[in-house]
């Protein structure tokens, strides 16, 4: 059966909006969770989907997900996001800004590297900063970690020279060395 122009474009319009959904890969784990295990869009502004397209909720951004990304501007990470992976965005030197929701933990080295992030929103639900987490954010200048934090992890913000105000809350257990 040929087909015409106008009955594809009619499928065209009918399919569901895959085009952000593509820049992504990921696997559905055993729990119907998807893990974001790549990035292939063009970078600039990134905002990780809350869901997949088959509606699937997004846990995690496994290690290594975004890492050495030249394009990458500024990331959102949604709210059903609970782990950020060991160098998830590490070497990810144009990334100046980065908005964390939810209840997460970021992994060992995540954002190291990033020399251009100047921002990092950490919400009130984060619970442990991992070892060498913003190590060598060069551009970092201010940084308040919230109530529910209990362990910032060694060398965490080691090398963060232009950080000049910290603000820890009382209830940090763990100060890991060179943080």
């Amino acid at each position: 059966m040929k087909r015409t122009w106008p009955s594809l474009l009619v499928l065209l319009l009918l399919a569901p909006p895959a085009v952000v959904q593509a820049q992504f890969t990921y696997i559905t784990n055993v729990d119907n969770t998807v893990t974001i295990i790549g990035y292939t869009g063009s970078g600039g502004a990134v905002t990780i989907p809350a869901t997949n397209v088959n509606g699937l909720l997004v846990t995690r951004i496994v290690d290594t997900a975004f890492e050495g990304n030249t394009s990458l501007t500024s990331v959102t990470i949604p709210y059903g996001v609970t782990s950020i992976g060991d160098s998830a965005f590490d070497g990810c030197v144009s990334l100046a800004s980065a908005t964390i929701a939810g209840r997460v933990t970021i992994g060992d080295s995540a954002f190291s590297d990033c020399t251009s992030l100047a921002s990092v929103m950490i919400p009130g639900s984060i619970t442990s900063i991992g070892d060498d987490a913003f190590y060598d954010c060069s551009s970092l200048t201010t940084l308040t970690i919230s109530g529910s934090v209990t362990n910032v992890g060694a060398w965490a913000f080691f090398n963060c020279t232009s950080l000049n105000s910290v603000t820890i809350p009382a209830n940090v257990t763990n100060i890991g060395e060179q943080a």
